[in-house]
C-alpha cells in the first residue's frame, strides 16, 4: 500500500511542475504575440543608394493600436509637415509561423501661411509585417507616398525595418528603495 501512496505522491508531484512549466511557457509565448510597449525603430528604403535610414519610435497598445513619432524626411519641402503615423497591429499565422503585421498612416500637410489653414496633401501609408522571434523585431515594409511627391520618387516600393524594445522605467542607481 505504500508504494502505491509513494508512487502517486511522485506522479501528483511530476504533473505540478509540468503545470508549472506550461504555464511559465505559455504567459512568455503570449507576451511574444502581443507586442505591447515603446520601440525604437529604424526604417531603410531599398530604393535609395546609399540606403537611408530614417529612425523614429513607435508605441504598441494592448489593443491592436500603433502610434509613431514623425520619420524624418528631408524631402519633405520646407513648407510641408508630416504627422506622427496612427494605426494598427495584429498577429497571424504566415507560413506556420506567428507573424506580426502592420498598417500605419502618416498624414503630408502643405502649410498655409498665417492666415491660412494647412492643405492636406496625402497620406504616407506603411505595410509591414515581422515573424515574431527571440531579440530584435526584424521584418520587411512596403512604403507609398502620394502620387506625384517628391518623397514617392524615393521612397515608394519596399524597405526594411528593425525594432528594439526600449526597457521598462528603472529606478536611478543610487535611489533607495
Amino acid at each position: 500500500m505504500r508504494t502505491k501512496a509513494r508512487t502517486l505522491g511522485w506522479i501528483l508531484a511530476l504533473v505540478a511542475v509540468v503545470a508549472v512549466i506550461s504555464s511559465a511557457l505559455t504567459t512568455f509565448a503570449e507576451s511574444r504575440l502581443r507586442p505591447q510597449g515603446s520601440f525604437r525603430v529604424v526604417l531603410q528604403s531599398d530604393r535609395t543608394n546609399p540606403a537611408l535610414q530614417l529612425p523614429f519610435l513607435a508605441t504598441f497598445t494592448g489593443g491592436g493600436g500603433v502610434v509613431t513619432t514623425s520619420i524624418p524626411l528631408t524631402c519633405l519641402a520646407t513648407n510641408e509637415m508630416m504627422s506622427p503615423a496612427h494605426g494598427q497591429w495584429e498577429v497571424r499565422m504566415h507560413h506556420g509561423a506567428p507573424t506580426l503585421f502592420l498598417h500605419l498612416f502618416a498624414d503630408v500637410y502643405e502649410l498655409g501661411d498665417q492666415h491660412g489653414a494647412s492643405k492636406f496633401e496625402g497620406s504616407l501609408e506603411i505595410n509591414g509585417s515581422s515573424p515574431l522571434t527571440f531579440g530584435d523585431v526584424k521584418g520587411t515594409a512596403t512604403l507609398s507616398f502620394p502620387a506625384g511627391h517628391p518623397c514617392a520618387a524615393l521612397f515608394d516600393g519596399p524597405a526594411q525595418f528593425a525594432a528594439r524594445q526600449i526597457p521598462a522605467v528603472q529606478p536611478p542607481p543610487n535611489e533607495k528603495q
